[in-house]
């Protein structure tokens, strides 16, 4: 199977912008992983069908050591995920996630 890994800032983003792009990957039978930061919306999220990779990010944080350990953990969740096509949306996911 197929996986896609959507990489964003805050939960509420799929919902709000890319909830298209995840229903139709989910109609074609990708298997849909979403890389965030938890927050209330996560359960929306899995009762959609897709699977959440908790990471660890802040939105606004600019401290370079806990910029050093958002990286790693988007390190460790894409060596566990293995996906077959990584779309970041959001400033720092897409930074950081091309990165690794």
């Amino acid at each position: 199977m197929k996986v896609l890994c959507i990489a964003v800032n805050h939960p509420r983003f799929i919902l709000s912008h890319r909830l298209h792009l995840v229903k139709e990957a989910l109609r074609r039978g990708l298997k849909v992983v979403v890389l965030c930061p938890y927050d209330q919306e996560v359960q929306a999220l899995t009762q959609l069908g897709l699977h959440v990779e908790i990471i660890q990010l802040k939105r606004k944080s600019i401290n370079p050591l806990g910029e050093f350990a958002t990286i790693y953990s988007f390190y460790k969740a894409l060596k566990k995920i293995n996906p077959d096509v990584f779309h970041g949306f959001t400033i720092k996911p897409v930074l950081y996630g091309t990165l690794v």
